[in-house]
């Protein structure tokens, strides 16, 4: 069936504009240190894990993965670095995109920590055991989805989530279609294997003005953004809308068995896992306008800055399910904090290292609130570069950014739990 969208477009600026804007004012923040860029590829990485040690919070790792394509010579595969951005280990393997874990997972007759990453080759999970100062590939499995056939979309977004009662562990694979798999991630007869638990179809359930709002934004995007001929305009306008449900990043919260999951386009989704007849997610964060629009950034003081494209989604996590979900907003080079228990939105920030080496485009990042060490007094920040620049303003190989909290915490008071120390192996 051929999809056909009627679009006018109104500006309704000159009608309504406040003759004195208070626009928001956002912090910077420095980077303490940033790891050894990946071995190729300048944009080419994503996500980032943080792996607890279990008794040397100093010796903790910084997990992240490439999606370099080994047809012009990338190399893809996952890496871990201490907390100084040194690589401790890199394996040479698919296109990775995103990566969580968790810890003391059973593995036959031991327990193990387990990180999981989307392979975007194999359209499948990889799956690879965590030590002190060392990874290691376990297997990789093909997604299925309930009817049991193999699925063919490349998966993008990817987080794991485990029911705090009974200890199962659940992955969620965000697809560009809108569709969100989950899955058990269990072990038997010597190995882990997947079963589809269910597939949440997230345009299914958007409000029609969501899906013209979505629609919108992702017209105004290509059109302001392509510099193409009309014919091959209203081409690319048209696989643009097709695609315009794609989801990637997400994250679970386990305490509150939430999962949180983005559609880069129209925003932030909320969903509660335990009710499983209800699949209606909550949009929580909304995506106010297209990044190429003229004052894109010029939001008003207290509106939530988001703008598309949303892209890696973390958990601070306070004591009572107090905390944030902190949202990278590509488009703005910033990162958004949302409250924990009332969605509330509580303000943004940018990143630099120095002043040659802003911090730009986030896709992924992940947050803990555990101290690691004296240079990390109150957990790390680990982010996603695009543009890793040097000192002499040389584009150097994709590379992550490790920013303490402290300074963080400091500007948002609200996010700092005096003598809290969040433990992820609970």
């Amino acid at each position: 069936m051929q999809m056909r969208f009627t679009l006018i477009f109104v500006s309704s600026t000159a009608l309504f504009m406040d003759p004195n804007p208070a626009f928001s004012s956002v912090p910077t923040f420095e980077t303490n240190y940033e790891t050894t860029p990946i071995p190729a590829g300048i944009d080419d990485t994503d996500d980032a894990a943080i792996w607890l040690h279990p008794t040397s919070a100093e010796k903790s790792l910084v997990i992240g993965v490439s999606k370099n394509k080994k047809v012009t010579g990338g190399q893809a595969g996952i890496g871990i670095y201490n907390l100084k951005g040194e690589l401790v280990k890199y394996i040479l393997h698919d296109r990775l995109n995103n990566v969580d874990l968790r810890y003391n997972i059973a593995s036959g007759s031991i327990t193990i920590d387990l990180a999981v990453a989307s392979n975007r080759d194999k359209k499948a999970l990889s799956l690879f055991s965590v030590s002190n100062n060392d990874i290691q590939l376990l297997q990789d499995i093909e997604l299925r989805s309930a009817n049991n056939k193999n699925i063919t979309e490349e998966p993008y977004g990817f987080c794991l989530g485990q029911n705090k009662n009974n200890g199962r562990l659940y992955s969620f694979s965000p697809m560009k279609s809108g569709l969100v798999y989950q899955h058990a991630i269990q072990f038997r007869n010597g190995q882990f294997k997947l079963r589809h638990i269910r597939t949440i179809d997230t345009a299914k359930y958007l409000s029609r003005s969501e899906d013209q709002h979505l629609i919108s934004v992702t017209v105004n995007e290509v059109v302001r953004e392509s510099d193409r001929k009309k014919n091959k305009l209203i081409a690319e306008i048209n696989e643009e809308l097709r695609d315009r449900f794609q989801l990637e990043g997400c994250v679970v919260d386990d305490a509150n068995n939430t999962l949180y999951y983005g559609m880069e386009n129209l925003g932030v989704f909320k969903l509660n896992l335990n009710d499983r007849n209800n699949e209606r997610p909550l949009l929580i964060a909304k995506v106010l306008k297209a990044k190429s629009e003229p004052g894109s950034d010029s939001i008003k003081e207290g509106v939530p800055r988001v703008i598309n494209d949303v892209e890696g989604l973390a958990l601070l996590h306070g004591p009572n399910g107090q905390g944030a979900l902190i949202v990278s907003v590509q488009g703005l080079n910033e990162y958004a904090l949302f409250d924990r228990k009332t969605d509330r939105y509580i303000g943004s920030f940018k990143l630099n290292l120095g002043t040659s080496d802003p911090v730009t485009e986030t896709d992924g990042l992940e947050i803990i609130s555990t101290p690691l060490g004296p240079e990390y007094p109150n957990g790390l920040l680990a982010v996603h570069d695009h543009t890793n620049t040097s000192s002499n303003n040389q584009v150097l190989n994709a590379n992550y950014k490790l920013i303490s909290l402290t300074e963080i915490l400091n500007h948002f008071p609200s996010l700092k739990f005096e003598g809290f120390k969040y433990n992820p192996r609970w």
